[in-house]
């Protein structure tokens, strides 16, 4: 291991601490600190921020070359991003000191961490396969915060719907990733019991589907094994999954169905007001705010519930325009195609790509991915690790008899 691979490690290292650290100060609070009690402006909030975006962006200045190198395209979807942010941050320059740092950083973390892992594991390799552990660290620490959090929730107030059940299942691609079937396995039902108590409606959706095409993904297009089975089991297997769910959701007083059941009646817990309240404001606005946006964050002053649009595709169309709105769905759809083409080469992390890319449609339709990094970094730091492993072909070499992109993948470009 050279000089500069020793270095790639303790980068990752590094900002493995920092992510620790972070979750670690969740446990000694009431209340989360990024979405609870803890002012956001707040100590460790602004430092974890500052530091992500510190990292992401030093290291993004130490690698300048390499991010235009060979790039793909979902690299270049977040670099146009990236610079969309930053110019309309620039454009409403009118917002105060504080507001106006914040609006150019926070929207860009999801970028920087994205570019991180991606710029690491493009220049060593192993940087990947390490990170699998970490993350089995991490959730470790992430269940422990929810535990907590839920402890203290639910003693003063029954029913609760704790949020912080996501920390927990944006680290699912990385345990479906990790190489080690035992911690597949017991990570997965981990993930899935966090899921369920949280009592998130689309986090629920979004894990079962996730684990739903992972393992079809596996089984029918990777491994090729006992395809007629698995697909004859299938119903089985969920009509099962189905059962406990219920049994559980019974024994703790039909909490969770209620939530589904409200759906209906609440208009998705109010998105549909919003979603519909926003998208009126937006077509009839001027034509530079339609092209440019209103500014970070101008849903929740705008929008008469006071609220985030609970969907980044609405949000990204108020916020940073048209034009910022073409990079994000540039981007959906690019791990749309990345998807398909390591499914095509039979790579061993078609089958996690596929769940992640499930979890990131799911979740950016009913709730806010892009904007709210403290949750989502993981899954950020998984799409740009995964696009680093295929410019140095590790991910394209398929670990199921075809391997015909080889060490030096002239088309890695093309992902």
């Amino acid at each position: 291991m050279g000089y500069g691979n020793k270095l790639n490690y303790l980068w990752a290292l590094v900002f493995f601490a920092i992510q620790f650290v972070a979750l670690a100060y969740s446990i000694m609070v009431s209340r989360d600190v990024f979405g609870g009690n803890v002012e956001e402006e707040g100590g460790i909030v602004v430092a974890t921020y500052l530091l992500y975006s510190a990292f992401g962006g030093v290291f993004m200045l130490f690698n300048f070359l390499s991010c235009f190198t060979n790039t793909p395209l979902s690299v270049k979807f977040m670099l146009m991003l990236l610079a969309s942010i930053s110019f309309m941050s620039f454009l409403y320059i009118e917002y105060a000191a504080k507001d106006f740092g914040r609006a150019l950083i926070y929207p860009a973390i999801p970028v920087y961490i994205f570019m991180f892992y991606y710029l690491l594991s493009k220049a060593a390799p192993g940087v990947f396969i390490m990170n699998t552990w970490l993350y089995v660290v991490i959730l470790i620490a992430a269940s422990v915060v929810f535990l907590r959090i839920y402890y203290d929730v639910t003693w003063s107030k029954d029913n609760a719907v704790v949020q912080e059940g996501y920390y927990s299942l944006f680290i699912l691609p990385w345990i479906l990733a990790n190489r080690n079937k035992l911690v597949r396995y017991v990570g997965i039902i981990l993930i899935g019991a966090v899921v369920f108590f949280s009592a998130k409606r689309g986090g629920f959706v979004a894990y079962l589907g996730a684990v739903f095409v992972y393992f079809f993904i596996q089984n029918v297009f990777l491994e090729k094994r006992f395809r007629v089975v698995y697909i004859m089991l299938l119903p089985v297997l969920l009509v099962g999954v189905a059962g406990l769910a219920y049994y559980i959701n019974i024994r703790t007083g039909s909490f969770i169905s209620d939530r589904f059941d409200a759906i209906e009646t609440s208009g998705g817990g109010g998105r549909f007001d919003i979603w519909r309240d926003l998208l009126s404001m937006y077509w009839n606005s001027d034509t530079v705010q339609k092209l440019f946006g209103k500014g970070f964050r101008a849903t929740s002053f705008d929008s008469s519930l006071g609220l985030s649009a609970h969907n980044d595709y609405i949000e990204t169309l108020y916020c940073y325009g048209f034009i910022g709105f073409i990079f994000i769905v540039g981007f959906l759809l690019s791990l749309c195609r990345t998807a398909l083409k390591l499914i095509k080469v039979r790579s061993y992390y078609a089958s996690s790509f596929a769940a992640a890319l499930f979890m990131f449609i799911v979740l950016t339709n009913v709730s806010i991915v892009f904007y709210m990094p403290c949750y989502t970094l993981y899954i950020f730091a998984y799409f740009g690790s995964v696009y680093g492993a295929i410019q140095n072909g590790y991910c394209v070499i398929g670990d199921f008899g075809n391997s015909a992109f080889g060490r030096d993948v002239p088309d890695a470009h093309r992902f």
